[in-house]
């Protein structure tokens, strides 16, 4: 589960071919914040889309995000549903979960470390 990082996704596929990946859809929403799509309407609306259990269900919501706003809708065009809504998970998937924590409580434990060298960093 990724926040959109350059190279993750290619890397992890590479090193662990067949692995699903997924974005957190609560960086996901903070991404569609920054874009200027602000407001509970959309944050609900994103939410349920990305809870959705059925691809209908998954439609309907996002229409009702097209209803909000075509250029909202527009916005994840380039976001595969099978990365970011439980409807398009595969059904092999051994999780559902939409959001990560534990990969925030470690990204603030190595935040110092992040900008150095990867050999400093792995010191």
């Amino acid at each position: 589960m990724s926040d959109k990082q350059k190279g993750l996704m290619q890397a992890f596929g590479e090193i662990f071919p067949g692995s699903g990946h997924r974005y957190c859809v609560r960086h996901l929403h903070n991404n569609f914040k920054v874009v200027g799509f602000r407001g509970l309407a959309y944050k609900n609306t994103l939410w349920n889309a990305a809870r959705a259990c059925t691809v209908s269900e998954w439609k309907k919501k996002m229409d009702e995000m097209k209803e909000l706003s075509e250029a909202a809708h527009d916005w994840f065009n380039d976001k595969p549903a099978s990365q970011w809504s439980r409807s398009h998970f595969s059904e092999l998937s051994t999780c559902d979960m939409l959001l990560n924590n534990v990969c925030e409580t470690f990204n603030a434990c190595i935040l110092d470390a992040r900008e150095k060298p990867i050999l400093t960093m792995l010191e």
